[in-house]
């Protein structure tokens, strides 16, 4: 069996910058390797080597050692046969939640603001209650979409509940999810749950974004967006929104919240705004 070493340190939380401030869009692990090297700093790692072997590179976090290895995406990781060798995958897009447990993931585009996601996520009551009211991350550790990721904004549906006939279930929490998702089995306990099709779990700590004034029903949903994956599925598992459905939604939850300016990035027209100048970015550079 497989030693494998514990928890590297991570940052607090990862930097946020405008996307002006970003180089060039890395095509490669070159491209990580070099915009790294320009974050070092940021993410609070002081670099003691680069090398071609494996790791790549090792450095210090708070002052612990940190074995890093760069891929331009994390599902090019292969060390199978070493994992213990490594703690942080560093990469421009993160598509491989099935990582080894014990490795951090720092996807760099969201330091950008690219590619945040929007997701509908049912969660009973009890756990709902447990998402800190002050705006600071939890320290429970929520159940969360395999392809979600550090700065995903998470719209929290809560299923109607029995005790309460005339509830049909709505959505009243916004969420955003602020530490980098994490792979671990399922409890024993609950792999009976007819929920629980799977042995493992992706877990990530979530902060209070914003509660609605006025919760959105289930009513208002189905009638809404009637062809809409969450609404087809009944709400019955976590989905991805699309640019369009999260427009009218949007529009929704916007009158519905006093501090409109919580939600501002990830609103459609900046989501609209990364992703038109990461295309102009493209074209210019062909």
């Amino acid at each position: 069996m497989i030693s494998v070493a514990p928890r590297a340190p991570l940052p607090d939380r990862l930097p946020s910058l405008p996307l002006a401030e970003l180089p060039f869009e890395p095509k490669n692990e070159q491209g990580v390797v070099f915009l790294f090297g320009r974050l070092a700093n940021l993410l609070g790692v002081n670099v003691e080597q680069v090398q071609q072997g494996f790791p790549d590179c090792r450095g210090r976090v708070r002052g612990k050692p940190v074995r890093i290895e760069f891929e331009y995406r994390s599902s090019g990781w292969d060390h199978s046969d070493s994992p213990e060798r490594c703690d942080w995958v560093v990469c421009w897009r993160h598509d491989e939640p099935g990582l080894p447990e014990h490795l951090q993931v720092i996807e760099l585009r969201r330091i950008f603001g690219l590619g945040r996601g929007i997701w509908v996520v049912p969660m009973d009551r009890s756990s709902a209650r447990k998402i800190p009211k002050g705006g600071g991350s939890s320290v429970t550790r929520f159940t969360v979409p395999a392809r979600a990721g550090q700065g995903d904004l998470v719209l929290v549906y809560r299923p109607a509940d029995p005790a309460y006939p005339d509830d049909t279930g709505c959505v009243v929490e916004l969420t955003e999810i602020t530490s980098p998702i994490v792979k671990e089995p399922v409890p024993k306990r609950d792999r009976g749950n007819r929920r629980m099709k799977r042995q493992e779990e992706w877990l990530a700590s979530l902060r209070l974004v914003a509660s609605l004034d006025r919760p959105i029903t289930w009513e208002e949903l189905s009638e809404r967006f009637p062809h809409a994956n969450f609404v087809r599925s009944q709400m019955r598992t976590r989905h991805a929104l699309t640019l369009a459905d999260w427009s009218s939604l949007h529009r929704v939850v916007s009158r519905r919240i006093t501090d409109k300016e919580a939600i501002k990035r990830w609103s459609p027209a900046a989501l609209r705004e990364s992703a038109a100048r990461v295309s102009a970015r493209r074209s210019g550079s062909r």
